[in-house]
């Protein structure tokens, strides 16, 4: 079974003092993730925004706990769709680099679509959600990407397709 988010670390607690330097170097939503792995296992490793759940390249999904770190203090559905379709764009575009371990340093992507289907549960984004993501294929700088999100009592919330653009930076 996957960790309950209690008994797991926040990024910044795991990562390498050089990635969290990088990822403090932006601004960043209120938001709370939290890996399903221990970075500190040699075999397990951290792509350049987040740890990984699995071994780099392995095909197994990739698996975070996301949530708004405060209360939400609206009852709008459409705010709700709102917040978790922002939440949906984390990390998914980071999943096809798992594949391709040499692009993983210095490397540039960027979003070419972004899709994504409400399941109709109804969840507020301030409680936590596993977001399980995949790439089932990456090739010639480009990459497909997928997502489910589930509320912690397994209820599917939303699905979630990306096609990526990838490419290595020369700097």
């Amino acid at each position: 079974g996957v960790p309950p988010p209690e008994d797991l670390h926040g990024y910044l607690k795991t990562a390498s003092p050089e990635a969290a330097a990088r990822y403090r170097a932006f601004p960043q939503p209120e938001l709370d993730i939290r890996q399903t792995t221990d970075l500190n296992n040699p075999v397990k490793e951290a792509t350049a925004t987040t740890a990984v759940a699995t071994e780099v390249g392995d095909g197994r999904p990739w698996m975070n706990w996301v949530r708004v770190k405060h209360g939400v203090r609206s009852d709008s559905p459409l705010l709700h769709q709102c917040m978790l379709a922002y939440l949906s764009d984390l990390r998914i575009s980071s999943t096809a680099l798992r594949r391709h371990p040499s692009m993983r340093r210095g490397a540039l992507y960027t979003s070419l679509d972004h899709s994504i289907w409400f399941q109709g549960a109804a969840v507020k984004p301030d409680d936590w959600l596993l977001f399980v993501l995949e790439s089932p294929v990456a090739g010639g700088g480009r990459g497909f990407n997928d997502g489910r999100m589930y509320s912690r009592d397994g209820r599917l919330v939303l699905n979630v397709a990306q096609e990526g653009a990838y490419r290595v930076s020369k700097l």
